[in-house]
């Protein structure tokens, strides 16, 4: 996690675009592997009005490229995947002593297992609560 790597870059998606194909390169900004996760991270704590992470558009053949359209999609299988994440990088940034970094992970996904269980499901929330379970 200490390894130094450098960024890529490339051009911004324009509007009306929901992807670009384009070689991006490399920037002279380089961090640790760490800084990296912890930037993505909070990258990705972008919520919609549900509570649940936004989508965003996918590639055409994954068949999610309109779900994220406009910026509103929200997405419960992003929430499980989210939730696993800030759970296991919780305990890598305890292990970096990265205790603010650590209790923002916790928060977040408190949170959003909330917002799972109140808004992802039919009202039933069994299923929630076991896998949330088996996930942390």
């Amino acid at each position: 996690m200490n390894e130094i790597v450098r960024f890529i870059e490339g051009r911004q998606v324009s509007a009306g675009e929901d992807s670009y194909y384009d070689l991006p390169g490399l920037t002279d900004e380089a961090t640790s592997l760490y800084d990296h996760c912890t930037r993505a991270i909070k990258k990705g704590l972008r919520f919609g009005s549900h509570g649940l992470p936004l989508m965003g558009s996918g590639d055409w053949n994954d068949g999610m490229n309109k779900v994220g359209e406009e910026g509103k999609g929200e997405s419960v299988w992003m929430g499980f995947f989210l939730y696993t994440v800030l759970m296991q990088f919780a305990e890598i940034a305890r292990l970096k002593s990265d205790m603010p970094f650590a209790e923002l992970c916790n928060k977040e996904a408190v949170q959003l297992q909330q917002s799972i269980e109140r808004d992802g499901w039919d009202g039933h929330g069994t299923v929630v609560h076991i896998l949330m379970t088996v996930l942390h």
